[in-house]
C-alpha cells in the first residue's frame, strides 16, 4: 500500500491511498463469458486508489478510483503505481479542465454544421491552449 499527503491549504489536506487489489481474471470477461471473450485480454493489474479531503479533523470528501493497466502489478513499487495514477489525472486537470472551463468547449459547440469550421476552431483552441501551457510552465506554475 502506498499513501501521499497533500496540504491544498492551511485548512484542507488530501490523503490518497493505493491498493492493489487481487486480479480475479473473470474481470476482463464476467457476464457468463470465458476468458477467450474478453473485452480486455491486457488486463494484469487492478489498483484503487481512495482520496480522502479532510478539513480540520474532519472528512468533507472520499472518492474511489478504479484503474486498470497491462503492466505486471510487480514491475512498479505502490509509491510508482500510485504516481502513474496521479499523473493520469494531471492530464484531466491541466488540459482538459482548461478546454471545458477557460474554453467553455463542453457547452459551444457552435461549429456542427461545417467540419473545416469544426477542425479550424478546434486547431485554434489547442494552439491558444499551447501557448497558456507554456505560460504557465514558464511561470513554474506547475
Amino acid at each position: 500500500m502506498a499513501r501521499t499527503e497533500d496540504v491544498l491549504d492551511n485548512n484542507t489536506t488530501v490523503i490518497r491511498s493505493l491498493r492493489m487489489l487481487a486480479a480475479n481474471p473473470s474481470w476482463s470477461y464476467g457476464n457468463g463469458k470465458g476468458p477467450d471473450e474478453s473485452i480486455w485480454p491486457h488486463a494484469r493489474t487492478f489498483l484503487r486508489v481512495e482520496s480522502v479531503k479532510v478539513r480540520p479533523g474532519v472528512v468533507i470528501e472520499r472518492d474511489d478510483r478504479m484503474f486498470v493497466s497491462s503492466l505486471n502489478p510487480k514491475r512498479l513499487t505502490a509509491a510508482q503505481w500510485l504516481l502513474i495514477a496521479r499523473r493520469h489525472w494531471a492530464v484531466e486537470n491541466e488540459s482538459h479542465n482548461t478546454f471545458d472551463t477557460a474554453f467553455k468547449e463542453d457547452d459551444r459547440p457552435w461549429i456542427e454544421a461545417d467540419a473545416n469550421g469544426m477542425l479550424v476552431v478546434l486547431l485554434l483552441r489547442r494552439i491558444a491552449y499551447t501557448m497558456l501551457a507554456l505560460f504557465r510552465r514558464s511561470q513554474g506554475a506547475f
